[in-house]
């Protein structure tokens, strides 16, 4: 993935992110949400944020036959920011 742009509010962050599948390249948005945050015991603070975005097999040119069920694919992300 290569990060294009991030836009934060205080809980919430969109990404825009080129994704890189089946040697197609293409835009990607995925919503994120703080889900929590605390001081961890190496003296650092961390924040978990989570989202989600789908997106169709066919925009990467991805035509297998796997069933009805295989058309769109849900992609989850999970991030975990230190500051030191």
């Amino acid at each position: 993935m290569q990060r294009s742009g991030i836009r934060r509010t205080v809980s919430q962050c969109e990404h825009n992110l080129g994704f890189r599948l089946h040697g197609v390249t293409l835009p990607v948005m995925i919503y994120t949400e703080h889900v929590g945050h605390e001081a961890d015991f190496f003296g650092s603070y961390r924040r978990d944020f989570v989202g989600s975005t789908s997106f169709a097999l066919n925009d990467y040119r991805i035509h297998y036959a796997l069933g009805l069920a295989s058309h769109e694919v849900e992609l989850l992300l999970s991030n975990t920011s230190i500051r030191k």
